[in-house]
Formats: structure tokens, sequence, C-alpha cells
């Protein structure tokens, strides 16, 4: 067996989580020497594209969400902007019509 393939290999099953140790311990006892670093590196390569998938789902999502709740909050901040404007020129047209002038 080739010294350099352990040694790389080892370098990978101590960064790994232990639930990925308990795999990569499997791939070393049980598979043909040639496969061992080919299944290593089919696994997280799939991974890695399963994780970039549901990123870009969770993106989308995000930004529809974020689009839905701005459109919703500048909607409605543009009617109390306009209540507070009418209530405040009422309010100031009754102040003017009440003051005495002399």
């Amino acid at each position: 067996m080739n010294e350099n393939f352990f040694k790389k290999n080892f370098v990978i099953q101590t960064h790994v989580k232990k639930k990925k140790i308990k795999l990569a311990y499997y791939i070393f006892t049980y598979c043909p020497f040639h496969l061992k670093s080919q299944k290593l590196n089919d696994r997280a390569c799939a991974k890695n594209e399963k994780k970039k998938k549901k990123k870009k789902k969770e993106l989308v999502v995000l930004n529809d969400l974020y689009k839905y709740i701005y459109y919703n909050i500048m909607f409605y901040y543009f009617i109390l902007e306009n209540i507070f404007l009418g209530c405040l020129f009422l309010a100031l047209e009754n102040d003017i019509n009440e003051q005495d002038w002399v």
C-alpha cells in the first residue's frame, strides 16, 4: 500500500466530524485500494452540489419574501404618510381659523 495515500486520508479523517469518521473507516477497511480515494471524492462532490442547490432555493425564496415585505412596508408607509399629512393639514387649518387675528 502507498504510504502517501494513508497520510492524505488520515488528514481528511482528522478534519471531519465524528459521524463522517465512521464512513471514512468503512471505506478504509472494506473497499478495494484503488476505489478508496475515488469514493471519498465522489461523496464530497455530491454533498457540495446538494448544498449549492439548497442554498440557491433558499436565496430565491428569501429574495421573494424580502421583496414582498418591502413592497408591503412601502405601501403602508405611503398610506400612513398621506394620513399623517392630511391630519397635519387639517390641524393647521383649524388652528389658523381659530386664531384671533388682530
